[in-house]
């Protein structure tokens, strides 16, 4: 364990600072060895190049792996790579990562490394000293590269439900066969469809982006989202060609209202020969780039994606604790739903016992570990997993109750963290498990929308049918079984931590309401979402225990260890009552380009005044009613009205700052894309300890990721039943908080809080969950209640004038 102590601590900073400088010796060499051969380098200034090697030599004080990196840029910058073939940027990374593996003991570098995203701003770093195109380096875009380096972990999925096969499920009295079937055939149906329906969406992007710039057109994206279909009319038609022949129409439309000139100018560059050629070529990159036909092969620092071939695909069904593997058919017939039937009806009548042990214990163990974990079990048990993590797609069929959490009810069986999506099945609703290496939050709702809408189609069909009579060979489960060798290696290893989870829902009519109040009077324009993260800002101040809460935590300090664990509980919500978050706001970056996936965008508010400023409002409006001085003396109500000029300054200059974070980061140029990308350095991660104690050095960390993820995937289309939405934590131990937020189609706000703060851990891991669960969700309801009364008072603030009352 890494010793606490000054003088220990002095010793690592001295370590970072050597490494630091021999890092920044190493490439000074290196490039001025190039530049005597009379090698290209980058454009940059000579005091430019000297501020950049200084910063990337702080963020990564490896040594010379990185003049190592740093002239295979250099000898490689003028080849061709194909999409294909592996890209010398994983290389590269995993080189850095393991350039890094001296520090890995270090106190004062571990408080300032933020995991994957520091290596990957540092590797950017290095692309611009050499002049090299990250496009080249990085093909699939740097979200996808930081996906599969920064967000493999079993946290690093995020869930979504819908409640619309169960209710007609009850309505068909349907059987447990039926119901399983259909399940199979809306899997099957979306893993032969899937490449076709990746495609489709890109050129929905690409075609809208280009009408748009070349005739003027705004808003068509909107619109399109707002009417495209997640499902076809009918079993006959399938989704991606009903689709497809909608959004012709749909475009068709559109464009019959522009001028000849406008249409001439789309046709050029939409339909030129050369131009189809490089659309195409993007297309099939992205329909690459996204498959879910792959596995993830674990690796020390970063999951590989690995082909599935066809013959092998398959849907995995848990049921019983047992996984069995149900092959994918080639080709369409109504034969399928037959097959499909069988198989359901031979697995829910398996009656023998549990083989299943190796997975609990792999979807716990940090992939890192991984491979000599599963080299631990016997050439039998190893073929079976392999078998397992060419599923694509898991569908656990052993129901839970839906009256707890999303990230609750995804701690059933669910594989080994190999493969992209697990069903879990409930009394009332379906909860999609999405990893974030396949998946984004916008995407990941529309494939559960598909899927959910694929499976009633299939239920309606199979209750109009006789159940089939041709037998069908009996099922065998997987055996998974663990050997005493993989449980002992399992025993060394520390598992991923846990978490805790809460969730809050209600209507959001008043916030709609305050934010058409704002616009009508004074035209300031604030979406939902910036009326959330305006309060979030301010909110820690606000945050006060409930009563209950307290009672609670009282009981659990009577014990000298639940003394400690409460006094910890306390300190941590006194020591953030007078900060500012930092918020990581991940934005849908398609308009931008669909392969870039997600622009995370740091956000902290640059008005630390405006809680003082509200409540000193709130206080004045307070004051002039008791007073009643409205319509005699003028006094009170005039400083009210000077003073709510002063605010409605604060709130359209938050709203101007949110906007502007909206188009930098769908420009791809958010301070976390920038700071990524190397667009913008990052400040210094090294730092010298103060009277030996060091400060929390979360500087890189919050540039690039902030301290919370503030997830907000909208609201619904009309019609849909999904219900509830959680997001994901990246790998690393700095992001403590994660808000999932969404919108459902009958105006209710629905808010998830995973809380993965060391006090609340510690809690329940001390055999204390129920109360650390109670302060996760004491937490969010007090945020939820308090978001509510501070739109209740801006539209008191803002309704109230000088009439008499």
């Amino acid at each position: 364990m890494t010793d606490p102590s000054p003088d220990a601590l002095q010793r690592d900073a001295n370590a970072v600072e050597r490494a630091t400088q021999l890092t920044t010796d190493s490439i000074r060499r290196l490039i001025e060895q190039q530049a005597g051969e009379n090698n290209q380098l980058s454009l940059l200034s000579i005091a430019e190049r000297e501020d950049l090697i200084d910063e990337v030599a702080r963020i990564i004080p490896a040594g010379n792996v990185l003049s190592f990196v740093m002239s295979g840029i250099m000898s490689s910058r003028d080849r061709e790579y194909h999409t294909s073939g592996a890209s010398p940027g994983k290389s590269h990374l995993n080189a850095l990562f393991k350039g890094l593996s001296f520090m890995r003991d270090n106190m004062m570098y571990q408080l300032a490394f933020a995991g994957p995203a520091t290596v990957l701003a540092g590797y950017n770093m290095l692309l611009q000293l050499a002049g090299g195109d990250p496009e080249e380096y990085l093909p699939d875009g740097v979200w996808q590269f930081y996906v599969e380096f920064g967000l493999r972990e079993d946290a690093a999925r995020h869930q979504t439900e819908t409640l619309a096969f169960q209710r007609l499920a009850t309505q068909l009295q349907a059987t447990e066969t039926n119901q399983l079937a259909a399940w199979l055939l809306a899997t099957q149906q979306l893993l032969r469809d899937y490449e076709d329906l990746l495609g489709l969406i890109w050129e929905e992007h690409a075609r809208l982006e280009a009408i748009e710039e070349a005739t003027g057109l705004t808003g068509l994206r909107r619109q399109w989202q707002l009417q495209r279909p997640f499902a076809a009319p009918d079993v006959n038609t399938n989704l991606v060609t009903y689709r497809q022949a909608q959004f012709e129409a749909f475009c068709k439309m559109h464009l019959s209202q522009v001028s000849q000139e406008q249409w001439r100018r789309f046709s050029q560059q939409w339909y030129l020969p050369v131009k189809q050629d490089e659309l195409r070529r993007r297309q099939r990159a992205y329909m690459r780039q996204l498959s879910i036909h792959k596995y993830l092969e674990p690796g020390d620092y970063s999951d590989e994606r690995h082909p599935i071939p066809p013959e092998d695909r398959s849907i995995a069904v848990v049921y019983n604790n047992n996984y069995f593997i149900v092959p994918v058919p080639s080709g369409q017939s109504p034969a399928i739903a037959t097959l499909m039937w069988q198989q359901a009806n031979a697995i829910i009548g398996y009656g023998g016992q549990s083989t299943a042990e190796v997975d609990r214990v792999l979807t716990q163990a940090p992939r890192q570990y991984q491979v000599r974990l599963r080299a631990t079990l016997d050439p039998d048990r190893r073929e079976q997993l392999e078998r397992l993590r060419k599923a694509s797609i898991i569908i656990n069929w052993d129901a839970v109750h839906r009256d707890q959490p999303l990230t609750y009810i995804r701690t059933g069986r669910r594989g080994v963290g190999d493969h992209g999506l697990t069903i879990f099945r409930t009394n009332a609703s379906t909860v999609f498990d999405f990893s974030h290496i396949f998946f984004d939050g916008p995407w990941a709702m529309a494939t559960a929308e598909i899927l959910t809408n694929e499976a009633m189609k299939s239920l309606a069909l199979l209750a109009e049918k006789p159940p089939p009579t041709e037998p069908i060979a009996a099922v065998a489960p997987l055996d998974l079984r663990a050997t005493p060798k993989f449980y002992n290696a399992a025993g060394k290893i520390s598992q991923n931590i846990n978490y805790v989870s809460a969730e809050y829902s209600r209507p959001i009519e008043l916030l709609q309401e305050t934010r058409q109040i704002l616009l009508k009077r004074t035209r300031i324009r604030l979406t939902i979402n910036d009326l959330l993260v305006l309060y979030r800002t301010i909110y820690n101040p606000y945050y006060q225990q409930s009563d209950a809460l307290k009672r609670t935590l009282e009981r659990v300090a009577q014990s000298r260890r639940g003394a400690v664990l409460v006094r910890a509980v306390h300190s941590m919500i006194d020591g953030k009552r007078n900060t500012n978050p930092s918020l990581l706001i991940p934005i849908d970056a398609s308009r931008y380009d669909p392969k870039e996936r997600i622009f995370p965008s740091a956000f902290r508010s640059p008005l630390p005044d405006f809680r003082e400023e509200h409540e000193r409002l709130v206080a004045l409006r307070s004051s002039a009613m008791q007073r009643k001085l409205f319509g005699s003396n003028r006094t009170s109500i005039e400083a009210f009205v000077s003073e709510r000029q002063n605010y409605l300054g604060y709130l359209q200059a938050f709203s101007t700052v949110m906007q502007r974070y909206r188009d930098i980061a769908t420009s791809g140029q958010s301070m976390s894309a920038t700071a990524i990308r190397l667009i913008a350095g990052l400040p210094g991660a090294a730092q010298k300890v103060v009277d030996g104690i060091p400060g929390q050095l979360t500087v890189v960390n919050e540039a690039i990721k902030g301290e919370e993820v503030f997830s907000n995937v909208g609201q619904v289309v009309p019609n849909s039943s999904i219900s509830r939405f959680s997001s994901a934590k990246d790998d690393n131990d700095k992001k403590v908080l994660v808000w999932g937020i969404m919108s459902d189609a009958h105006g209710k706000l629905h808010i998830t809080l995973r809380d993965f703060r060391q006090p609340v851990l510690d809690l329940a891991k001390e055999g204390h969950s129920e109360v650390a669960q109670a302060v996760t969700q004491d937490f969010l309801t007090g945020y939820m209640e308090g978001l509510y009364a501070f739109a209740d008072q801006i539209q008191l603030i803002m309704t109230t004038d000088k009439r008499r009352r």
